[in-house]
């Protein structure tokens, strides 16, 4: 009897720790699912309600998860979560988009949020204002996802955003490094500002004595201002490395 009572609690025991354990990994996933749907919709715009998230699979690289938004098979986004072994976040991707409609050629708007985000995100980048940045075209990728793209002078910017203007990729493109050469008058611009805030006067009250461009593309300008003399060195990138008064 005393045996049969043994056997009988430690069957008991095993079923509890086995509910237990299936217990947290469900909330695990549970967690990862919700992490999943947040960043769907944050990186491709789709609403965490439509979304359905498949079991996950585990291997030696961590979890995967495979989210579905809408739950209409015939114009779904597909998409997949990367968690570690830890249920971290780690990546979503884009696996399939299905949500074109059968009129490719439908209008669509980018709204103005969208756009000047992208401006925003170039202004920073190339330490421009935003004001001087141009977007040349829009073109849509997605049922909410836009390609804006955008230039400054000799630069090209492309800006991938969600219409709710969430930026998930800048691209700047250069066509030729020797074209960021700054020019002779810029590299005046350079010397005399920093001239002005040295002797503390107005640009426009120093003299530019001579403008002397290096084999090396670099700058060697002299400036005068009353008794005050200086002399500015200045590289193509426009950086002053040299001002030196005489």
């Amino acid at each position: 009897m005393l045996n049969s009572l043994k056997i009988l609690s430690a069957g008991l025991l095993g079923i509890a720790i086995f509910s237990t354990g299936s217990s947290a990994r469900d909330s695990y996933n549970d967690d990862m699912a919700l992490i999943c749907k947040y960043e769907a919709q944050r990186n491709y715009g789709v609403p965490q309600s439509s979304s359905k998230i498949f079991p996950s699979d585990h291997d030696y690289a961590g979890f995967t998860m495979i989210g579905q938004s809408p739950r209409d098979l015939d114009r779904a986004l597909f998409y997949k979560c990367q968690f570690n072994n830890y249920g971290e976040f780690k990546s979503i991707e884009k696996i399939v988009d299905n949500r074109y409609y059968d009129n490719h050629n439908e209008s669509y708007q980018v709204t103005k949020r969208a756009k000047r985000v992208c401006k925003g995100e170039a202004s920073t980048r190339w330490r421009t204002r935003a004001s001087t940045i141009r977007i040349n075209r829009t073109e849509k990728i997605g049922h909410d996802e836009f390609k804006v793209y955008l230039s400054r002078g000799d630069r090209r910017g492309i800006c991938n955003i969600s219409n709710s203007g969430h930026i998930y990729n800048f691209k700047t493109i250069v066509p030729n490094r020797h074209i960021n050469n700054i020019s002779s008058r810029e590299a005046r611009d350079i010397c005399t500002r920093k001239a002005a805030t040295r002797w503390g006067v107005n640009l426009s009250r120093i003299r530019v004595l001579s403008t002397n461009r290096h084999i090396t593309n670099d700058y060697s300008i002299k400036m005068a201002f009353r008794s005050n003399r200086a002399h500015c060195e200045v590289s193509r990138r426009g950086r002053v490395y040299n001002f030196s008064e005489y």
